[in-house]
Order: structure tokens, then C-alpha cells, then sequence
């Protein structure tokens, strides 16, 4: 599944794997994360939400298992609040 674009201040793209329940997103800091046991759900309303970013904090940051996959440092890029860290 290729990763769809999001127009957010803080994610910048997300893909989902229905048959794993996998969730990734990467964010505008660089950082990288999988997510584990997301029900489709909570995908769909990520994308279907006016504030991605707020949508996220609320219904997926802390919520569930995660993974950081790379956390590639973009100065230009970079946003004062950071997503769920380790």
C-alpha cells in the first residue's frame, strides 16, 4: 500500500494495512512511527478529519502500541510539539 499525502501542520503522510492493522504516519519532524492493532476505523477517521493533527493527538498518540521507525531531523520541517516519543 503506497502512503497518501496529508495536508496537516503536523503529519505529513499515513498508509494503512487492513490485514495487519498496521498504521503508519510520518510527521513533519522527521519522525517516523508504526502503529500496531488500529482498527480500520480509526484510520478512516484520520482521513477523514478536518484537523488531522488534533484527530491524531486524540484518537491514535498514546492510544496504541507503537514503533519509531526513523527519526530523520529536518530543521526546516520541524514543528515545536513533538509526536508520541519512546
Amino acid at each position: 500500500m503506497e502512503f497518501i499525502q496529508i495536508e496537516s501542520s503536523h503529519l505529513t503522510e499515513a498508509r494503512y494495512n487492513k490485514e495487519s492493522r498496521e498504521l503508519e504516519i510520518k510527521f513533519r519532524n522527521g519522525y517516523h512511527y508504526l502503529y500496531f492493532e488500529v482498527p480500520e476505523s480509526v484510520y478512516k477517521g484520520l482521513m477523514e478529519s478536518e484537523s488531522k493533527g488534533s484527530y491524531f493527538h486524540r484518537f491514535i498518540k498514546e492510544k496504541f502500541i507503537c514503533k519509531l521507525l526513523t527519526m530523520n531531523y529536518n530543521k526546516e520541517n520541524t514543528v515545536r510539539d513533538y509526536p508520541h516519543q519512546d
